[in-house]
């Protein structure tokens, strides 16, 4: 007898005399050595997710001339969705060390965990759907843009995220399992949980391929096709200069948002596919090959949440030079984003 047959065997003697089954963990499948280091890694991208996306948020904050860029507040709403997902990566470690045998608090925190990384998901979609609606409007419409886009529009908007956001999160969380054994799990017979799980679904996919992806596509066309003809700034001089370099700031921070996008298109969508194929095509308890996959895959989720405030900066000088002056302390000019 091998040691899943076994592990398969206890269990199912500890059903028989107390009504419970204990599925095997990923420790028990993995080994201690193997998993407590894929732990460590873990914690090490949830601590630095955390941290890349509180500096943006607080860089935004700090410096006005940022907040007062539509584009930089639904950045904000970014770093808040990329900063649940580094919240999330705890949680799971969290429900990892904790004995499934205590199954209030392992409900509890399993319920937190399921909670937060569905919020971070959902606001991630919900900001680029209206990030996408934003650019658009000023690559194609940029007279109309000022009186169409205000900033209580946005703000409007981003409180519409996050309330829909949660509505959506609480549909589909199994919020009172029936049994043991449906603990973690966010789907169960009810049709409306699965309504629910079903609509993200649709989200995630069918709009994010076919309608996002075609958007950004055209906004980062038009967008590079109007910087290739348009006269260098050093070219002009007085009025004419400054609002050149005003229009290269915004199209530069348009193609920042464009590529983080597009790095949340190839982390989330595959990934999330790839988790739910291994999981789904596989019986309990999985091989080892399928959890180690699995938990790699997770990792490569996380992967976006850190590198999105980097590529912010990479792509737009006012977040470069707003990262620069909180990190470094530099007594710059107040006028510096304006030189950029």
């Amino acid at each position: 007898m091998n040691y899943t047959e076994a592990w398969n065997h206890i269990n199912k003697t500890e059903h028989e005399q107390n009504d419970t089954f204990f599925p095997m963990t990923d420790l028990d499948i993995l080994g201690p050595v193997t998993f407590y280091l894929l732990e460590t890694m873990l914690g090490i991208m949830g601590f630095l997710a955390v941290f890349a996306n509180v500096l943006t948020m607080v860089t935004i904050f700090k410096y006005q001339l940022l907040w007062r860029k539509n584009a930089c507040r639904y950045i904000t709403c970014l770093a808040i969705s990329d900063l649940l997902m580094g919240l999330g990566a705890f949680t799971s470690i969290i429900i990892d060390n904790i004995s499934m045998s205590s199954s209030h608090v392992y409900n509890i925190v399993c319920k937190i965990k399921l909670f937060v990384s569905m919020m971070g998901s959902l606001g991630n979609f919900y900001t680029f759907l209206f990030l996408s609606v934003d650019r658009f409007l000023y690559v194609h419409m940029p007279l109309q843009y000022g009186s169409l886009v205000t900033g209580r529009r946005v703000v409007k908007s981003i409180v519409f995220i996050w309330v829909v956001s949660i509505i959506e999160v609480c549909s589909g969380i199994v919020w009172e399992p029936k049994k043991e054994s449906q603990l973690c799990q966010i789907l169960n017979e009810d049709v409306y949980h699965k309504i629910g799980m079903y609509l993200m679904i649709f989200q995630a996919y069918i709009v994010t391929i076919f309608v996002l992806v075609p958007g950004y596509g055209k906004i980062v066309y038009t967008t590079k096709k109007l910087m290739a003809n348009e006269p260098h700034p050093s070219n002009l001089t007085g009025a004419a200069q400054a609002e050149q370099r005003q229009k290269q700031r915004e199209r530069s921070l348009t193609l920042g948002v464009s590529l983080v996008f597009s790095v949340y298109v190839l982390c989330f969508i595959p990934i999330s596919t790839f988790i739910a194929v291994l999981s789904q095509f596989f019986s309990s308890p999985l091989p080892f090959g399928v959890v180690l996959g699995r938990r790699i895959l997770v990792l490569l989720h996380r992967v976006q949440s850190i590198i999105d405030p980097f590529l912010y900066g990479l792509k737009s000088s006012m977040m470069k030079t707003g990262y620069k002056k909180l990190l470094f302390r530099r007594s710059t000019p107040q006028n510096s984003f304006e030189m950029n």
